[in-house]
């Protein structure tokens, strides 16, 4: 009888464990299937998203067609969206032919700003979908530096909005879809690092900061002081920038405090003063180091000044027995330059000699004096390099232009 009971007991045992087992399979095969089924009804929602979002920008694209009737470029179609652009509706990112912005605009990438899409326009604006654009930007500048280690700040990017980001450390930093976030970080010398960066889609991108290249880049000005320049379009008071890069990058300088940046290929004009930031880039994922220069143009002792060619006939340059200089460009040779030069009072000796030299001084073009007060309009020789006006004596100089 108890063997009964007991072959009774372990078969209501083993049939529990087997009813078990079933319903553990059957929870993982449902679990399996609403998994599938959220991330089908999730592919659905994102498909329909991006659709409306492609929907809307082919409207932008018609309603663009309609209004401009002729001229239908790509950069026409940028001021179109100008409006949208400036309500943080849309972002744009242009794409030149060889990388260079001097030649044509051969597409952009329109971004809607609220979801994160992304779309190519080409230049026949026709319009595609682009799933995998980085349109993610990390970079950062050192704040300071103690002993083997800097203390730097480094700024992430995306118009399209920022999930989360796992920083140096690997603490994960929740954004909420900020489109800019500042990390704070203490690094060593020549080491490098890891930063995930997560955009509103949960899409992964993986950037490198490398703290060997810190301070690889050197912005070098021409001269300590400045001249004025003539120019075919007028005077400038401007300064030659040499920047030296690291081998093997993308080089970028901004004039606006980084809010648009040209691609570097050949010494920099400065004409007014500014501050100008630079930047490398050797890859992609690169976390690229922003330096930062204030210009200054302070004119050299023996530079003519301002008053001369400021445009305003009240005031004046005065010159008193030395020689005032101005550098001349190519662009200027064949134009005139005019100006009005009086003396302050005449007496005995008292003369004033306008010339140009080439780039070994030596006087080209035809020599001017006068005595008393004269308006001149000087033709630009070939071959000049700087113009002079001697003085003895005391003489005023103004109303300069290029004509």
């Amino acid at each position: 009888m108890e063997n009964k009971r007991s072959l009774k007991s372990k078969g209501t045992l083993i049939a529990l464990v087997i009813t078990i087992i079933i319903l553990l399979i059957l929870s993982g095969v449902i679990i399996v299937i609403l998994k599938r089924d959220n991330w089908l009804f999730s592919r659905v929602k994102q498909e329909y998203s991006i659709n409306q979002a492609k929907e809307q920008l082919s409207m932008k694209i018609m309603a663009f067609k309609t209004s401009i009737k002729d001229n239908e470029t790509l950069e026409q179609f940028e001021k179109f969206l100008l409006d949208d652009i400036e309500k943080n509706v849309y972002n744009v990112k242009k794409i030149y032919d060889n990388d260079d912005v001097d030649s044509e605009l051969e597409s952009m990438y329109v971004t809607e700003v609220k979801s994160g899409y992304t779309f190519l326009v080409d230049k026949n604006l026709s319009l595609s979908s682009v799933e995998n654009i980085h349109n993610t930007e990390a970079v950062y500048e050192v704040e300071s530096i103690e002993e083997d280690k800097y203390h730097i700040k480094i700024n992430i990017s995306n118009f399209g909005g920022i999930q989360k980001i796992q920083d140096i450390n690997n603490n994960i930093i929740s954004c909420y879809n900020k489109t800019k976030v500042g990390l704070d970080c203490k690094v060593e010398k020549n080491k490098q690092y890891q930063i995930k960066v997560y955009n509103r889609n949960n899409n992964e991108e993986i950037f490198i900061l490398d703290t060997s290249k810190v301070d690889a880049i050197t912005i070098e000005e021409t001269d300590s002081y400045v001249y004025p320049i003539i120019t075919n379009s007028g005077i400038n008071v401007g300064k030659t920038l040499n920047i030296k890069w690291p081998e093997g990058g993308k080089n970028y300088y901004s004039l606006d405090e980084g809010k648009t940046w040209t691609e570097y290929s050949k010494s920099l004009k400065i004409f007014k003063e500014e501050n100008i930031k630079v930047k490398s880039i050797a890859r992609d994922n690169e976390i690229s180091q922003i330096i930062s220069k204030k210009i200054s143009l302070g004119l050299a002792s023996d530079a003519l000044g301002e008053q001369a060619y400021d445009n305003d006939s009240s005031t004046y340059f005065a010159i008193i027995n030395s020689s005032k200089y101005m550098q001349v460009d190519k662009s200027a040779f064949g134009k005139k330059i005019c100006f009005s030069i009086s003396p302050d009072n005449l007496a005995y000796g008292m003369q004033a000699t306008i010339r140009f030299l080439n780039e070994n001084d030596v006087i080209v073009g035809d020599v001017y004096t006068t005595v008393y007060s004269n308006n001149f309009n000087i033709l630009i020789p070939e071959g000049a390099s700087k113009f002079e006006i001697y003085v003895e004596h005391y003489y005023y100089v103004n109303n300069m232009t290029i004509e």
